[in-house]
């Protein structure tokens, strides 16, 4: 897992991804649309250069945001290093975000970017869930909408996790 060491140069650069990725979109859509099929061949081509990098700078950011997010709390000061998956999910052993003081961990955190827990969804945050119920430290799991939430704290009540639920769209930034 890739060493954090300078938050606001994390933020820059991921702002720099996201501004050439949305320029990139802007030059793909800003041509004549024409006909239906010409409409379904654009579309076909920007998702199929934006969709698993939308997804990517998303998890980043939201990475970002739980780290600033713990930041701003005391068990900031006693982790040492803060290791993580900055476009894509841990191993079944690894979070999203780890905080070490040397070998130990102390928090270990899961962020998800999807909007609402239906079918597929629901069924992935189940196994996110138990897998960091299973993971050393306090453990955050980071969403960005009330309905993930609601629903994460449901499944962390029923299942008697040891899961702090962040909201991270509910909080300031």
């Amino acid at each position: 897992m890739p060493v954090i060491n300078d938050l606001g140069e994390l933020r820059a650069d991921l702002e720099r991804r996201a501004s050439a990725h949305a320029a990139r979109a802007r030059e793909l859509l800003s041509g004549e649309i024409g006909n239906l099929e010409q409409q379904m061949g654009l579309l076909q081509q920007f998702r199929s250069q934006s969709y698993e990098l939308l997804n990517q700078l998303q998890h980043e950011f939201l990475t970002i945001r739980a780290l600033e997010w713990l930041k701003r709390r005391p068990v900031f000061d006693i982790v040492t290093e803060w290791t993580w998956h900055p476009t894509s999910t841990g191993t079944a052993t690894e979070p999203d975000l780890l905080g070490c003081r040397g070998k130990e961990a102390l928090i270990s955190a899961e962020i998800t970017t999807s909007a609402n827990p239906d079918g597929v969804i629901d069924q992935r945050m189940k196994r996110t869930l138990h897998k960091l119920a299973g993971m050393s430290g306090e453990r955050f799991y980071f969403v960005a909408s009330a309905t993930m939430a609601a629903r994460a704290t449901t499944k962390v009540r029923k299942a008697g996790y040891a899961i702090s639920v962040v909201n991270l769209n509910s909080e300031v930034a």
